[in-house]
C-alpha cells in the first residue's frame, strides 16, 4: 500500500491544553454512573463480537404480552403491521475486540480481554460519534496487519494478535492507536502480545495495553498539546540548545575584544585557564575566561530535571587540576565588544568543575542555574573561569559557536521534565497529594535510550506512581489520574470507579535508575479518517523511529 493510496497529508494541529483549572472548567465531559441498558452481542467461533442486540430487562416479556393482545405492532395505515425502529446509536461506550487471522486465544485469554473491556467500559461511559472507515486493502496497525475495512465504527475496534515480538522474558506487548477521528480519539487500534512470552500475559498487561489502544499514547497526546517537554527526540525532545553568544577575554589584552572570529587565535577559540606566554606576546601570566549565553525563551514548558553545559575541547595544556568552573554572569554583555576590562561580575560556582584534560567533552552540570533563570532570574549567561589561580600554564581550549562542525559547538543539553498537561489529570494528581510534588505535573516516564523508545513519553513516571496500571511496572490500580487523562482526551468518564493508588512524593529518584528492558511499547503508522472514510497518513512512525524495533534485550 503506497502513500498515494492513503492520500498522504500532514494533519498535525496542536491545541494548547489548559492547566490549573478544575476539570469542569476545562471543557472535559464528566458523568457519575447511572443505570444503563445492557447490550448483548453474539460472538463467533473466534471470539469476535457480531451484530448488536438490545435487551432491557423485562421489556421483551411486556412486548410479547401486548402483541398477544393484538395492539403492539398495529400499523397506522394500509401497509399493515410495522416493527419498531432499533436505536440508531447505542448508549455508553463500546469496545469491540477482533482477533486477527491466525490468532486463536484460549478461553482464559479471551476472559482476560473480556475483563479488561468491562473495566474500561466502566471508566469511559459516554458514546463518541460513529465514524465511517474505508480501507480496501490490509494495513499496518502497530505491530500487526489489520484486514481491509469498510464499515461504520462505534465506538472503537481493537485488533488483537498473539504473535512474536522478541521471545521469552523480553517485550510482553505492544499496543496503541492506528486510525484516529478528527478529534484524535482512536477509531481503530492494535495490540500484539508476545506468544513466546506466556509469563507476561496477565490481567494487568491486557488492561494496560487496552489503555494505550484507547489513546493513552503520545501519538494522541502530542496533537492535542497534552504532552509537554518530551523525552523522545522523535516526539520533539528539546535541545541540544546552541549558544547565541560566546567570547574569550584575556587579562593580558584587557581592552581587546575576541568575540567574533577574525583570524586571531583568541577569536577562533574559547580558552579557560592561565598561560605563561602561550596566548600572549609578553612573558607575564595571562588569565583567560570564556563567556557563553543561551536563549531559553520558549524552549521548555517547565524547568528541566537536568541541564548540562557541554564544551568540546580542541586542545589543552599543563596540569593544574580542576580549572573549568562555571559561574552565572551578573550583567549583560555584548559578544562583539566585551573585553577583560568590561566583562561582567560573576557569583559563586554554579556547577561542577572539570580538569584541563577533560575528554571527549567537558560536561558541566548547571541544572540549578537553568532552573533559576527559567523561574525568572535574569539570564546573562555563564562565565567559565579557572577554578584556581597560579595554575602554571594549565589551560583548555574549546571550540566556539562559530565552529564549522555543529557537534563541537557549545551546547546546553537537557533532561526534560516530561509531563502530561491535562487539567483533569492534574486535578486528580493533586487530590492524591500531588500538591506537595515539586516538579511538573503530571509526571510522565523519562530517561531516553534507544531501548526505552515506546516506554518514555507514554506512561506515568514509575518513580512517582505506585501500582498504577499505566506506569511501566504494570500495576493493578486504574487511578483517578488515568481516568482524568481520558477525560482530557475528550471522553466522558466516570470518576467514581477509580481504584485507590499512592504517590511517591518524597525520597524518590527524579531520574530513573538503570532499569531492565521495557515490558511494552507503542508505535507504528498512524492514520486519520479523511473524507468519505478514506485513510490519511498522519505519521509513518507515530513517535517511534523506524529503526527503533525491540532489540531483544532481556529482563533479568
Amino acid at each position: 500500500m503506497s502513500e498515494d493510496d492513503l492520500g498522504v497529508r500532514n494533519l498535525q494541529a496542536p491545541v494548547t491544553a489548559t492547566e490549573d483549572v478544575p476539570p469542569e472548567a476545562a471543557g472535559v465531559a464528566h458523568r457519575r454512573r447511572e443505570g444503563r441498558m445492557r447490550m448483548d452481542r453474539a460472538v463467533d467461533a473466534r471470539g469476535n463480537r457480531a451484530a448488536r442486540s438490545w435487551r432491557i430487562p423485562g421489556l421483551l416479556t411486556a412486548f410479547a404480552a401486548l402483541a398477544a393482545a393484538g395492539g403492539l405492532l398495529a400499523g397506522c395505515g394500509s401497509d399493515g403491521p410495522t416493527a419498531p425502529e432499533p436505536p440508531e446509536d447505542p448508549p455508553g461506550f463500546q469496545i469491540e475486540i477482533r482477533y486477527v487471522e491466525g490468532t486463536d486465544p484460549t478461553p482464559e485469554q479471551r476472559a482476560m480481554f473480556e475483563r479488561a473491556v468491562a473495566r474500561w467500559e466502566e471508566v469511559i461511559v459516554g458514546d463518541v460519534p460513529a465514524v465511517r472507515v474505508r480501507q480496501p486493502t490490509p494495513f499496518a496497525c502497530q505491530k500487526l496487519t489489520a484486514p481491509a475495512m469498510d464499515e461504520e465504527i462505534d465506538d472503537i475496534v481493537v485488533f488483537v494478535e498473539f504473535g512474536p515480538l522478541d521471545g521469552p522474558r523480553g517485550w510482553f506487548g505492544w499496543g496503541g492507536p492506528c486510525v484516529l477521528r478528527d478529534s484524535f480519539l482512536p477509531a481503530v487500534s492494535g495490540i500484539t502480545l508476545d506468544e513466546e512470552d506466556p509469563y507476561g500475559l496477565t490481567d494487568p498487561l491486557v488492561l494496560h495495553e487496552l489503555g494505550h489502544a484507547l489513546g493513552f499514547d503520545p501519538a494522541v497526546w502530542l496533537p492535542l498539546g497534552l504532552l509537554k517537554d518530551p523525552s523522545d527526540p522523535a516526539n520533539g525532545r528539546p535541545g541540544p540548545l546552541e549558544a547565541v553568544a560566546d567570547a574569550t577575554v584575556s587579562e593580558w589584552y584587557a581592552d581587546e575584544s575576541f568575540g567574533l572570529p577574525d583570524g586571531r587565535s583568541l577569536s577562533e577559540h574559547l580558552v579557560v585557564g592561565e598561560s605563561l606566554g602561550t596566548w600572549t606576546e609578553g612573558p607575564g601570566d595571562d588569565q583567560l575566561m570564556t563567556l557563553i549565553r543561551f536563549d531559553l525563551e520558549g524552549v521548555l514548558a517547565a524547568p528541566p530535571l537536568g541541564a548540562i553545559l557541554r564544551l568540546t575541547p580542541a586542545s589543552s595544556g599543563g596540569d593544574g587540576g580542576d580549572i573549568v568552573s562555571p559561574h552565572a554572569a551578573g550583567a549583560a554583555w555584548d559578544e562583539e565588544t566585551v573585553t577583560w576590562a568590561t566583562k561582567p561580575e560573576y557569583g559563586v560556582q554554579v556547577g561542577n568543575a572539570w580538569p584541563a584534560n577533560c575528554t571527549p567533552t567537558c560536561d558541566l552540570d548547571v541544572t540549578g542555574q537553568i532552573v533559576l533563570w527559567m523561574l525568572g532570574s535574569p539570564n546573562h549567561g555563564f562565565v567559565v573561569r579557572p577554578a584556581f589561580t597560579n595554575l602554571f600554564d594549565a589551560h583548555v581550549v574549546f571550540h566556539t559557536r562559530h565552529a564549522a562542525d555543529p557537534e563541537v559547538r557549545p551546547r546546553l543539553v537537557f533532561d526534560p521534565d516530561t509531563h502530561f498537561a491535562g487539567a483533569a489529570a492534574r486535578a486528580a494528581f493533586d487530590a492524591l497529594g500531588g500538591t506537595a510534588y515539586e516538579f511538573a505535573k503530571v509526571p510522565v516516564e523519562i530517561g531516553y535510550t534507544p531501548e526505552r523508545i515506546g516506554v518514555i513519553d507514554g506512561h506515568w513516571r514509575g518513580t512517582v506512581f505506585i501500582n498504577e496500571v499505566m506506569e511501566p511496572g504494570l500495576g493493578t490500580a486504574l487511578s483517578a489520574v488515568t481516568i482524568g487523562s481520558m477525560g482530557d482526551l475528550g471522553y466522558e468518564v466516570d470518576h467514581d470507579v477509580a481504584d485507590p493508588v499512592s504517590l511517591r512524593l518524597t525520597d524518590f529518584q527524579v531520574l530513573p535508575a538503570p532499569a531492565p528492558a521495557p515490558i511494552d511499547g507503542s508505535g507504528g503508522p498512524l492514520y486519520r479518517v479523511g473524507p468519505r472514510g478514506s485513510f490519511e497518513l498522519l505519521s509513518p512512525r507515530a513517535g517511534v523511529p523506524a529503526s527503533a524495533e525491540p532489540d531483544g534485550t532481556r529482563r533479568p
